[in-house]
């Protein structure tokens, strides 16, 4: 028998190749759907069936992707791994990224003012080569969507002509992947540092809802109560007047919200005359404002301008109600402000 020749040994190989390769045929028509069944998915329908998961960092703690080390003298910056972890890690069109070491940008001075942009860049053109799809980059200016190509936006740096690398204006933008989770009760929450950073988990028993969290990024989390709610007890001064919501607060996020109504539990009025106020209520210290706090309620008589107070809440958490004439209670309803 003859040996095959140079195009039969080729038409040979190809047809082997075309038993262990992965063949793709687009779906077409005006309605479609996939996976296929036996029928491999291309990229774009890759990043579609993953669309759900969100673009953002995998933050397990230790600031992954952090910008540091700005240095004037050759005007660099470094995105860095995390300070726990040694690595960072990313979400970007249902592709992962990796990052195992801290990554150098030279940031060049500018005639003109420029914004940097420090992003993790999805290229299909880059499927093929050895770092895959998804690479930190920098770009001077908005970052190019030409060619398929989509950016999560770690940081931006500000530069203006002859001004300092440490002088330009740093906005952190990196955003973060926070999956969901639900729990029957609160002893089945699982430690705060075991999960990524704003992880909202659902305790089911008490209907309650947690973020994992903490004061820094770099430091250990703890979970974080969304709906933080205080109920002010009935003292020997004041107490609920019986109607309307019992006094208290509730934080979500950062909005702190106040409801509820008083008498003085002696059955006296409140007196306009009192100078200083009385002193109603305390607020827990993570509901306390920055600064001082002033609004006007509405007390007895929907229709007498007279029966209202003005609501001052202190920094340091006191609340006193000022009443604008002699009313036999005062409300705390509708003040709401920020912490």
């Amino acid at each position: 028998m003859a040996d095959p020749t140079l195009e039969e040994l080729q038409q040979q190989i190809d047809e082997l190749k075309s038993l262990i390769t992965t063949q793709y045929e687009p779906p077409s028509g005006t309605e479609f759907s996939y996976p296929v069944v036996n029928q491999p998915m291309n990229d774009e329908m890759w990043q579609y069936v993953t669309l759900g998961l969100g673009d953002g960092v995998l933050d397990e703690g230790g600031q992954p992707y952090w910008l540091r080390g700005r240095e004037n003298v050759n005007d660099t910056v470094k995105i860095t791994v995390s300070t726990t972890r040694n690595t960072a890690q990313a979400l970007l069109r249902g592709f992962y990224h990796r990052l195992t070491a801290d990554k150098t940008f030279t940031v060049p001075a500018v005639s003109a003012t420029t914004t940097y942009h420090f992003c993790l860049t999805y290229d299909p053109t880059a499927t093929t080569t050895p770092g895959g799809p998804i690479s930190l980059q920098m770009y001077a200016g908005t970052p190019p969507t030409t060619m398929g190509r989509f950016h999560i936006v770690l940081w931006k740096i500000t530069r203006a002509p002859s001004q300092l690398l440490t002088a330009a204006t740093v906005e952190r933008v990196r955003p973060k992947i926070t999956p969901v989770i639900t729990v029957d009760t609160t002893a089945h929450m699982p430690s705060a540092n075991n999960v990524l950073w704003g992880t909202r988990c659902l305790v089911d028993d008490i209907k309650a809802e947690y973020r994992a969290g903490g004061a820094s990024e770099d430091g250990p989390r703890t979970w974080i109560p969304l709906a933080d709610t205080y109920t002010r007890t009935d003292t020997g001064v004041y107490k609920w007047a019986g109607h309307g919501a019992r006094p208290g607060s509730t934080r979500i996020g950062s909005l702190v919200v106040m409801e509820g109504r008083f008498v003085r539990a002696s059955g006296s009025d409140f007196y306009s005359s009192v100078t200083d106020g009385y002193w109603i209520m305390n607020l827990p210290e993570s509901h306390r404002p920055s600064t001082e706090r002033r609004f006007m309620t509405k007390g007895p008589g929907i229709n007498s301008e007279t029966k209202s107070a003005t609501i001052v809440v202190s920094a340091n958490g006191e609340v006193r109600a000022y009443p604008h004439a002699n009313n036999s209670w005062v409300a705390i309803d509708g003040c709401s402000f920020t912490v």
